[in-house]
């Protein structure tokens, strides 16, 4: 992968209905967009670390899925970081 982005970029979905990822998913409820944009990439390595954490910790995909507005998503990841 190489960084083409003019800019960098994060975009999230909660989606309502889970996406069927495969037969062991269990199905896909977050949905992280990321645009990286050339020289970004050292920069971008606590968001790596933010999603790996989202993707091991239960009780945080649940806070997550609970958000139902832009203000209360930036607030369960603001306490993360």
């Amino acid at each position: 992968m190489k960084p083409i982005a003019l800019e960098t970029k994060t975009a999230v979905a909660i989606l309502k209905n889970p996406l069927d990822w495969g037969e062991n998913s269990t199905g896909i409820r977050i949905v992280f967009l990321l645009a990286v944009g050339k020289g970004d990439q050292k920069g971008m390595e606590h968001l790596y670390d933010l999603l790996v954490r989202i993707i091991e910790e239960q009780s945080l995909q649940k806070e997550l899925l609970e958000a139902h507005d832009f203000e209360s998503l930036h607030a369960v990841l603001s306490n993360v970081l």
